[in-house]
């Protein structure tokens, strides 16, 4: 009845307005047909691939024949494919296809806009929109004004625009920064935008209505289906199709729908391709997205696929389970920045078994206004957000942290570069970080972590090695306050705070060991009183319990910060620590060895004099495979001086990669790999080792 009665309006209303053809003869392209268009005129598009990026400043109906269409089911459950199809002609086959854009800042398909002291209310129905891209707008930001997509298939820029029964497919890709279907912006202080026109549109905005709309395969930064940053009011999401649709709550998480929380979405008769899930999820690099049920014995294969079909709560929150191997997006088709959302814990199986490599294509992991979250047993590498021009670009090569407070457990940060905080930044968080080993990292500012009005706690954590370009080689630090117990900083470098930088910041500093880092341990912009107590500081440093004392590490060129025997580091800390009635230390006995706790990460085992000690090598090497010829096993030994990341490739006789038997950061000292080539043919084969700089190969013959 309602269908007849909207059937009804439309055909009065064609009675007072004119109705433009886009069939081939009247009018050949549907921009055209728009610009000749007058308000409350219908641009009506005949079925056909139309190849453009639309512009639309007025009011007025743009609509394919499927507007003439009884819509009341106008997709449906297919079996056979075992998911939802549209089965209107007209939808289906109207297709504006937005990869051809002529303007780089104008990709998306669709583009609606009130011009100056107007605020329009068109009409769009009845399309397949795909190959979007976005619109470029521009943020002003403390850097300057920085410049993003957004609104992949379509933007609507202050309008009271009606988007109903069209299908948006493929639009955007993980560079677009808002809305990889739709990006409605509701308010001009939202995003900057080029209007191609001068002064701004009066428009008051109090729903946004874009329903009964067919979602699939869409991709962005933020909310690969919809997104609005500013927008609190009603929006109209009913009786659409969502990709991941949590069957249960009748909701869409923010993977999908990023809106603010006191927005109030309607999502009434939505469906999903499919429904979230509500329980912990597994992943491994032999898992597969499309087959895999993400359990433990059937695996999916990325954890951005995880992110998208989870739906975790306050009350329900979920663990992704990452198997031992290397998550990146040669080896596994990991496509990075990972973007965590609230309620969602990230466990590896270890620091040296489970390794994301972002393979210096963007930062590794983002946490932005989130709430409890643990990350634990991993390795975070290969993060690069220098050349990055989204949100948080130049900022936290391996871990960007905005208004968040998560916990990290067991993790090594390593090999990552940004402007600020090539391992870590921190802006407006308070995480804590227990055992966490942060080295090789490279900044302006911060080579291993920088922090911005941050006050994190921070229990043995090693931060080794990185290197600062101007301020803070190991840590830069401004308006903030962290507490730091049983630290060691060492080897870092940078013009200014080769081990810290301080400004306006006044850490507490307890059980630490400061030592070797160029040109200073700490540099002081202004008058900083940091609380330094119990720790061992290279050029000392005033306060009780403090020492200037090589620290005498085991190994320290080879990554091993561990106290020698005789090391003035034993026994002279703290176990207990009061600062102005706050209690900051408070160790019982099982924690610790001897009658006191020791200063820096690692607490001296005695019982380690009684171990046997292994001589670690002098040099890099792959060694001769024993046996060879094989058949069908042989060995393969390789030799690290230190902690390394390491690739093991194997080829045939053409050079062709048929292999990769080994991947990811590994501790020095001798490693044996079985290749057990029961699956090969006989010939010749050659097994290539790739470590930093150093490359060597051997040749194996198997012989069945």
């Amino acid at each position: 009845m309602n269908k007849q009665i909207n059937l009804l309006l439309i055909l009065i209303s064609f009675s007072f307005s004119t109705i433009l053809n886009v069939n081939g003869e009247e009018y050949t392209t549907i921009q055209s047909a728009i610009d000749a268009a007058e308000t409350g005129d219908t641009v009506l598009v005949h079925q056909g691939l139309y190849y453009e990026n639309l512009d639309i400043d007025k009011t007025i109906t743009l609509a394919s024949l499927a507007m003439y269409d009884n819509l009341d089911t106008w997709y449906e459950y297919e079996s056979i494919t075992a998911q939802y199809e549209i089965n209107n002609d007209n939808i289906v086959n109207t297709i504006i296809d937005a990869s051809e854009a002529v303007d780089e800042n104008f990709t998306s398909g669709i583009v609606v806009r009130s011009p100056e002291d107007e605020c329009i209310s068109p009409v769009i129905m009845g399309f397949t929109i795909r190959g979007g891209m976005g619109t470029m707008v521009a943020e002003d930001t403390e850097d300057g004004e920085v410049n993003r997509k957004i609104g992949g298939g379509l933007f609507s820029y202050m309008t009271n625009a009606d988007i109903h029964h069209n299908q948006f497919t493929n639009n955007g890709d993980p560079s677009v920064e808002n809305g990889g279907a739709v990006y409605a912006q509701t308010s001009t202080e939202d995003w900057g935008f080029d209007n191609r026109s001068s002064g701004r549109p009066r428009c008051e905005i109090n729903e946004i209505n874009i329903h009964d709309n067919f979602y699939r395969d869409n991709d962005a930064i933020y909310g690969n289906t919809f997104s609005n940053r500013t927008f609190t009011n009603e929006i109209n999401l009913t009786n659409s199709l969502f990709d991941i649709y949590n069957c249960p709550e009748s909701n869409v998480t923010g993977v999908w729908v990023d809106i603010q929380p006191e927005a109030e979405p309607d999502y009434s008769g939505s469906q999903g391709d499919l429904c979230a899930i509500t329980d912990d999820v597994w992943v491994s690099p032999i898992g597969n997205d499309y087959t895999g049920l993400a359990t433990t014995n059937n695996p999916i294969r990325t954890i951005k696929y995880a992110l998208e079909i989870i739906a975790p709560s306050d009350d329900n929150q979920i663990t992704i389970y990452l198997d031992e191997g290397t998550y990146s997006p040669s080896l596994t088709g990991e496509t990075f920045s990972l973007l965590l959302i609230s309620n969602v814990n990230l466990i590896g199986a270890g620091e040296e078994l489970t390794i994301l490599d972002a393979e210096q294509t963007k930062g590794v992991m983002y946490i932005d206004y989130c709430e409890n979250n643990i990350i634990s047993n991993l390795s975070i590498s290969g993060g690069n957000t220098d050349s990055d021009w989204y949100s948080f670009s130049g900022y936290g090569g391996g871990v960007y942290l905005e208004s968040s407070n998560p916990i990290f457990n067991n993790i090594t940060i390593f090999n990552n570069m940004a402007d600020y905080g090539g391992g870590m930044n921190l802006l407006y968080s308070n995480p804590t970080l227990n055992n966490v080993t942060i080295f090789d990292n490279i900044a302006d500012y911060g080579g291993g972590m920088h922090l911005w009005e941050s006050n994190p706690i921070f229990n043995n954590v090693t931060i080794s090695n990185n290197t600062g370009g101007y301020y803070g080689g190991g840590m830069s630090l401004g308006n903030s306050n962290p507490t730091l117990i049983n630290m060691t900083i060492s080897n870092n470098m940078a013009n200014y705070g080769g081990g810290m930088n301080l400004w306006e910041s006044n850490p507490k500093l307890i059980n630490s060991i400061i030592w070797d880092n160029n040109p200073e341990s700490i540099y002081l912009d202004f008058d900083e009183e940091p609380i330094i107590i119990y720790s061992d500081i290279q050029g000392g440093w005033e306060g009780q319990g403090n020492i200037d004392s090589e620290p005498l590490f085991t190994d320290p060129e080879n990554g091993d910060y561990t106290l020698q025997e005789i090391s003035p580091c034993i026994d002279t800390g703290t176990a207990y620590l009061e600062i102005d009635g706050e209690v900051i230390v408070d160790l019982d006995g099982s924690e610790y060895i001897g009658s006191a706790p020791d200063m820096g990460a690692y607490e001296y085992n005695t019982l380690s004099i009684d171990k046997p000690v292994e001589i670690l090598p002098i040099e890099y090497s792959l060694e001769y495979p024993y046996p060879n010829p094989f058949n069908p096993i042989t060995n393969i030994n390789y030799s690290l001086p230190k902690n390394n990341k390491v690739m093991l490739k194997l080829y045939n006789i053409n050079g062709e990669l048929i292999s990769t038997l080994d991947n990811g950061l590994k501790s020095a000292g001798n490693h044996t790999i079985e290749w057990n080539a029961e699956g090969y043919q006989s010939g010749v084969y050659f097994v290539k080792l790739d470590v930093g700089e150093f490359t060597q190969t051997q040749k194996l013959m198997l012989v069945k």
